[in-house]
Parts: C-alpha cells; structure tokens; sequence
C-alpha cells in the first residue's frame, strides 16, 4: 500500500504556491482543485479545524495568485482569482478590497463600487486596515484624488515593508491616485519605493514608463516598458505598453522600432475602434520612411472612425501629402480641403493651403494655386515653406501674365531663402 498522503502533497505545495510564476501557480491550483473533492469524500472523519484548515489555505493561495496577477497586469485574471476566493470566503476582505482596485483599473465603476459596500457590511478583526482600502478606492472612484492619496499614505503608515507582503502593491496604489491627480513627481518617488521592493511588478515598470515618456525622458521609459514586456510579455495591457514604445520610438526618429511595435500591437489586439493611435503613427512612419502606400493605407484606417472631427485635420493632411507624393494631386487636394474644413483657422492651415496651392500648380489650375498660395501667407506670413510659397506663386503669376507681381514675388524669395536658387 503506498505511503503516499494526499494531504501532506496538498498542504505543501499552498505553502510553496505564491513563490512561484503565474503559469505555475495557475498549474498547481488546477491540481490543488481536483485533489479537493477526492481529499474531503475520502476522509470522513476529517476532523472540522482541518477542513477549515484547508479552506483558508485555499483562500491564501487563491488571494496570492490575485496579487500577482495584478501586479503583472492581469487584471481579469486578478478578479477571478479573487471572485474564486470571495466563493470560498465570501467575507475575505483583502480579496473584495483588491477586486474592487481591479474592477476600478478596467473601467468598471458599478462593479468596484459594489464590492467596496460589501467591505462596509462586513465585521470582522482585520476590518480597520481595509476599511482604508475601501475609502481609497471609494474616494478615487469619487475623483477626490487628495483624500483618495491620503487613504493610502495611512495604509502604508500602518503597513511598513517588515510587516506588509504587499507593501510593493500599497505604493503602486498611492502613485496611480497622484498621477491621476498630475503629480508625476510624486508618483515617480512611489513607482521606485513599489519597484525597490518588487522590481518585477510590471503595473509599476509601466506606469513608470509612461511618466518617464510623458515627461520626455524617452530612454528611460523604453527601458522601464521593455523590461515590464519581458517580464510578462501576454499582460492584457502589453498592446497598449507596445503603443507607448512605439510612439517614443518615433519621437526619437527610430521609425523601423516604432513600426515594429505598432504592428505587434495591432495584431495582438484587432479591436479597430481601441487602434487608432497605432494605425496613424505608424502610418506617419511610413510616410517619413517613403512607404506612401502603406501610409495612406494607415492613415485611412485612422480615420474611419469620427472622421468629421477637428482634431482628425492632421490625418487628412498627412494622407494629402502622401498623394501628393505619389503625384495623385486629385486626391492630395480633397484631403488638404478636408483638412481645411475641419480646421480653417490653426496655423497649420497655412501648409494646408501651401500644399494644396502646389498640387493645384502641379495640374495647371494657376488661378486656384495662387489662391491657395496666398491664403497661406495671410495666415501665416513667415511659414515653414514661405520661401517656396512665394516662388510658385511667382510662378503662377509668370503663367497668367502677371510679371510684375511675379518679379515681386520671386524676388522676396532670396529675402526669405538667399541660397533657395542655389538648391535647385
């Protein structure tokens, strides 16, 4: 007969759980769910302590996996983790306090919002330190972010590092309500505190990351959300960590990188409507790299969603000088004209007009270009391109037989640009 003890094996690895990665963890609870029912039908005289015994273990293991899930930024596994131990213990404090965080991190208001009342209900010896997560939570979900920060600077008061496990999530907490608040600073100094004490926290490398990037310290952040990707690289949020990469990649000019990450993101999350950042930058860095195919291609996919809105102006504008550079002057003109329409009166309405003035020229229209080329220069006389806003419109009036106004205009040209001759 084997001396085997179904048990010991099921005590022992609860214990070990929480130490190791999420995909084992997530293993070993598979196994520690089908050892259960066989475990309690064969042991009926099982004494009651042991079975709660076993119980609470399982709550402890399921709460652990909670918390690691949400520090790597999985946050729907994170509640279900924690749903599974609410099942067992629907009392379990730390499970509804940390759910509700979750809930609140993906949107869900209603939800959080429940399960902070449900904390409120409940009585119990370990209530008091909760009961400040609930308030918290209760008081960002309220948008009263200095309350909210004052809650947290009181947990982690009354929870130093010696006496907390979860100290690195408690200063991840306080730094999310200040940034939320705009004190990057201040949640800068908390990020490092949560990393100190778990540098593979990937919530904090992200969010540090993104702070880094917003304050434009683009190194720094492509190294905080590289090192959070490698530590957890199918993170629900890994799409938006791609698109936060990507973007700094093409502020530094690494076009390819930027290209690279946008793509990945796109095909990790097909959502079209969740996608439009990564389709326009990258269809920007398509248009510097020359791929004017492929950025027309993106910019389109940009746009095809609340097309008619002010802030789409520039997608028009840069898609009009991708036609523009594949000679299609027809379609480079609709989209400037679009682009003048959505946003008549921005200065960069003036490059608006320049390129439509160009296009215009391209096809002959003489009358049209001079037009444009003027309303550029009324908008914005000493515009990027005015050299050569003045020597085509020059042009135009040479072709329509205005040669003194061409002489003047071709003649402010060197005034502007004295080596523009010289390039050409």
């Amino acid at each position: 007969m084997s001396n085997f003890d179904d048990r010991e094996l099921s005590y022992e690895f609860r214990d070990k759980l929480a130490r190791y990665s999420s995909y084992d963890i997530q293993r070993g609870l598979s196994l520690a769910q089908r050892l259960q029912p066989s475990f309690m039908s064969n042991q009926p005289n099982i004494k009651l302590s042991e079975k709660e015994n076993f119980r609470s273990a399982e709550v402890q293991t399921l709460f652990n996996l909670g918390v690691e899930n949400f520090q790597l930024g999985n946050n729907q596994s994170a509640i279900n983790c924690f749903s599974q131990a609410l099942q067992i213990d629907p009392t379990h404090i730390g499970s509804l306090c940390l759910r509700g965080f979750s809930y609140d991190y993906i949107g869900d208001g209603e939800r959080a919002s429940i399960d902070l009342k449900s904390v409120l209900e409940i009585d119990r010896e370990d209530k008091p330190i909760y009961l400040l997560y609930a308030q918290a939570v209760g008081y960002s979900l309220l948008n009263n972010l200095a309350e909210a920060t004052q809650k947290f600077t009181e947990i982690l008061y009354r929870q130093p590092e010696s006496q907390d496990k979860y100290a690195s999530v408690n200063w991840f907490l306080r730094a999310s309500t200040h940034y939320a608040h705009g004190k990057k600073l201040e949640a800068l100094r908390d990020l490092n505190q949560s990393l100190s004490l778990n540098p593979k926290s990937f919530v904090s490398l992200f969010l540090r990351g993104s702070i880094h990037i917003q304050l434009g310290k683009l190194e720094k952040g492509i190294e905080d959300v590289s090192s959070a990707l490698e530590i957890n690289p199918y993170s629900e949020k890994v799409p938006l960590v791609l698109n936060l990469r990507g973007l700094a990649h093409y502020t530094l000019k690494k076009y390819h990188s930027a290209i690279e990450d946008l793509t990945r993101a796109l095909e990790i999350n097909p959502r079209h409507e969740e996608n439009i950042n990564s389709f326009y930058f990258r269809g920007l860095s398509y248009l510097v790299l020359g791929k004017c195919d492929k950025s027309i291609d993106d910019l389109t996919q940009a746009l095809t969603i609340n097309s008619d809105r002010k802030e789409n102006a520039l997608k028009f504008y840069f898609r009009g000088i991708a036609y523009l550079e594949l000679l299609d002057y027809q379609k480079s003109i609709e989209n400037f004209t679009k682009a003048i329409k959505l946003n008549p009166y921005h200065e960069q309405a003036a490059l608006n007009f320049y390129f439509r003035g160009l296009a215009n020229f391209q096809l002959e229209k003489f009358t049209e270009s001079t037009e444009d080329l003027t309303r550029a220069l009324k908008i914005a006389p000493n515009h990027e391109q005015a050299a050569s806003n003045f020597y085509h419109r020059g042009l135009c009036y040479q072709q329509m037989g205005e040669n003194d106004k061409a002489i003047e205009d071709l003649t402010r040209v060197t005034e502007i640009d004295p080596d523009f001759y010289s390039r050409f």
